[in-house]
């Protein structure tokens, strides 16, 4: 459909293939994640390869098989979609399902039987034309194609969403995010393109068949834009998540200095001496280096918690009540939050048990 994209992906497709070529190799026998993925970007590469074209027409014409090229390109794909589910599989260490590998072996064997009965004897059909079908052979191959790519494409989403739910670091749950709206969009495409055949085989003169090209088209370059993100180096995946990383640490940043507050609101109306010892950057100070200035504000919310809880050993619960009455946390939203605190840092004799109590009651006090 697109020659300028089908080349550019092609060439993208490769490099990586080369790139990868000696990882592969150290680590092809010991980590399946690595063969799967290096066995995904080549065939992937592989069948992209003769989607463009001239290459379609060039290896046709060598060959002397007319349309040999979609078969090749058809299977290629079908295998890459195969191993695009199975290195998340591989990364869960669980055996792919059985079935999986029953699919492709039934979407090949369609290919092979739809093209010798019919298209191999057809004239030369490239594949930027596989849009609307000439004949029911083409209808059954591309049919096959959407069909058996939809089902790959929801194994593969559903899979990197399970990696996604299980994964706490954050570069990891942003690559299993990116590598399921990738395997969603392939999805899209597929099934999009599936509508479009059958309409467009049914109905040739149908005005929807336009708006649906379009439509197919907005998925192709949707997935052909995402899908380098299953080969992307973790450094590289580092990098481009550095302003979110940052962006992360200041959201962070800004909940502590609240939860500073409230706990120096506290402590200053509750025991004035020990609260001489406050910990207050300026924000713009903060910026120059988050992660110190992030582990100083935790440091001093735990010394506040702990400085209250030997407060309260030494105070009479009443004149503890009294006290909070003058500094004016009479409101029941105030006096519940701080009778909460009180009563959970007396018991926090530990530092784990400190952080709890600090991760639980500064949310409600607005932290």
């Amino acid at each position: 459909m697109n020659t300028l994209l089908d080349t550019t992906v092609t060439l993208v497709a490769w490099t990586f293939v080369v790139s990868r070529l000696g990882v592969f190799r150290r680590r092809r026998s010991t980590d399946r994640r690595v063969l799967h993925s290096w066995l995904f970007i080549l065939f992937f590469a592989l069948g992209l390869t003769f989607q463009i074209d001239a290459v379609y027409v060039a290896f046709d014409t060598l060959v002397g098989v007319p349309n040999l090229s979609w078969l090749v390109f058809a299977i290629s794909i079908a295998v890459a979609l195969y191993f695009s589910a199975a290195v998340g599989y591989a990364i869960l260490d669980v055996p792919s399902p059985r079935w999986m590998i029953l699919n492709l072996a039934g979407a090949s064997t369609i290919f092979l039987v739809v093209f010798a009965a019919g298209i191999a004897a057809s004239p030369e059909w490239p594949c930027t034309s596989h849009v609307i079908p000439r004949t029911v052979f083409d209808w059954l191959f591309l049919g096959t194609e959407c069909v058996y790519g939809a089902i790959q494409g929801s194994i593969a989403a559903l899979v990197f969403l399970r990696l996604y739910r299980v994964e706490q670091h954050p570069l990891g749950r942003f690559r299993w995010a990116t590598w399921w709206a990738t395997a969603l969009s392939g999805t899209t495409l597929y099934l999009t393109k599936g509508v479009l055949i059958n309409v467009g085989y049914l109905w040739p003169t149908s005005p929807v068949t336009t708006g649906l090209i379009h439509l197919v088209m907005i998925a192709r370059w949707a997935t052909c834009l995402m899908w380098p993100w299953f080969v992307l180096p973790n450094r590289a995946c580092l990098a481009l998540m550095q302003p979110l990383e940052w962006m992360r640490k200041l959201v962070t940043l800004k909940h502590l200095r609240r939860s500073q507050a409230e706990a120096h609101r506290l402590l200053r109306a509750l025991w004035p001496e020990a609260a001489r010892m406050e910990y207050t950057p300026a924000f713009r100070e903060c910026l120059s280096n988050l992660d110190f200035h992030t582990y100083r504000l935790v440091i001093s919310i735990l010394d506040s918690a702990r400085l209250l809880a030997l407060f309260l050993e030494r105070t009479e619960r009443g004149q503890v009540e009294g006290w909070m009455r003058d500094a004016g946390l009479n409101r029941p939203e105030d006096a519940m939050p701080v009778r909460s605190f009180l009563e959970k840092a007396s018991g926090a004799t530990e530092y784990q048990d400190l952080v709890v109590v600090c991760a639980g009651v500064w949310g409600s006090l607005g932290g």
